[in-house]
This record gives C-alpha cells, sequence and structure tokens, in this order.
C-alpha cells in the first residue's frame, strides 16, 4: 500500500513539475516596440491571435488588399489548454489585463511568430505608403494653392503702385 502511495505521490510531483514547466515555457517578443507574449510550440513561438489584432493590426484601416493577405498568410492553429492558461496568467498576473480582458480557452487560437512578423511588416510598408501618397497630393495642393498667393500678392502690389501714380499725377 504505501508502494501505491508513494508511487502516485512521484507521478504527482511530476505532473505539477511538467505542468509548472510547461506554464512557464514562454517569452516576450518584440514586434514594432510592441512587447507581446509569446508561448513555445515545438520550438517555436506563436503569438495569440486576439492579441495580434488588439495590439498591431487595430492601428490600420481594415482594409488590407487581398494580394497582401494571399502572400502573407498567417496560419492559426487552436490554444491548447496550457497555452489557454500561459496566456491567461501572463495577461492578468503581468500585464494587468492591457491585452485584453477576455479569458482565453480552448477555442482561442495562436499564429506563429514569423508569419505575424512578416504580415504587419507588409500591412504597415502599405499604410505608410498610402499616407506618403495622400501627403505628396496634399503638399502638391498646398504648393498650387502658394504659387497662387504669391501671384495675387505680386498683381495687388502692382496695381497699388499703380493707384499711386494716379493719385500722384492728380
Amino acid at each position: 500500500m504505501e508502494t501505491c502511495l508513494a508511487l502516485a505521490k512521484n507521478l504527482e510531483t511530476r505532473v505539477h513539475t511538467q505542468f509548472l514547466q510547461l506554464l512557464y515555457n514562454w517569452q516576450w517578443v518584440d514586434i514594432d516596440n510592441t512587447q507581446l507574449p509569446a508561448v513555445m510550440r515545438g520550438g517555436e513561438r506563436f503569438l495569440a491571435v486576439h492579441m495580434v489584432q488588439l495590439k498591431l493590426l487595430s492601428k490600420f484601416p481594415p482594409a488590407i488588399p487581398a494580394e497582401i493577405i494571399s502572400r502573407f498568410t498567417m496560419v492559426s492553429h487552436k490554444m491548447s489548454t496550457v497555452e489557454a492558461w500561459q496566456f491567461n496568467v501572463i495577461n492578468a498576473i503581468k500585464r494587468k489585463f492591457d491585452l485584453g480582458c477576455q479569458l482565453f480557452t480552448t477555442q482561442d487560437e495562436v499564429v506563429r511568430l514569423n508569419d505575424v512578423q512578416m504580415f504587419y511588416w507588409n500591412v504597415k510598408a502599405l499604410n505608410l505608403s498610402r499616407i506618403i501618397q495622400h501627403t505628396n497630393g496634399n503638399l502638391t495642393l498646398i504648393a498650387t494653392i502658394q504659387s497662387l498667393k504669391n501671384y495675387v500678392e505680386a498683381d495687388l502690389e502692382v496695381s497699388h503702385s499703380f493707384r499711386g501714380v494716379f493719385y500722384f499725377l492728380e
């Protein structure tokens, strides 16, 4: 009987140790000055889809061209129970729920860090080029307005100086 109790206790200790090792098997990753927790799965780092959307992709307009979506696909996978625990503990204790107020479950999804980085940087580049195009259009408009203003001011100066001549002649 003591042998069974000792084996059960030993098994419980091993399971507890393995669970704690899994629970602490994560690291911080930095994407564009945004820190996110990444869990380890098969030697690769994975991020919670909800956190990626909340902290990274929400900065941009939702209209992402189909060519970027098809070229830089992020394949998602369901979270394991341990991964859901990991994200919940990190979000609650380390980040005080600033990575979202939801509790993660096995219905939530994770994506590979490399896929997120490729997608994010391409979406950011697209949006920066859109901003530059918009700004360049505004700069052209501003330059045209400034040129017109200078022309009108010069024209007013000429007509003002002619008035002085007419007053002088009277």
